[in-house]
């Protein structure tokens, strides 16, 4: 295991294996809103920047041109390949 991914704190973990279980049962990643409604951050924006936060840590891209551009780093993926967004 990477040391990245030793680091999380346990709220960085939880939204991971959300983005994962949701992208695995639908096929396609959370929006953001769904990530600010289950962790209840105080806005959409607080939800964006922490995802952001977890870009940073290369845990995930963050699309800029779609609201489901969610793409995991280095697990497999509904699709089968790591790191394509699904």
């Amino acid at each position: 295991m990477s040391n990245s991914i030793l680091s999380l704190t346990v709220r960085e973990h939880a939204v991971l294996d959300f983005v994962r279980g949701l992208t695995a049962r639908n096929g396609q990643p959370p929006v953001w809103h769904e990530v600010w409604g289950k962790f209840g951050f105080t806005s959409p924006g607080e939800a964006y920047f922490f995802l952001r936060d977890l870009e940073r840590r290369r845990m995930l891209i963050l699309g800029q041109d779609r609201e489901r551009g969610i793409v995991l780093i280095g697990r497999e993926t509904a699709g089968g390949e790591a790191g394509v967004t699904v």
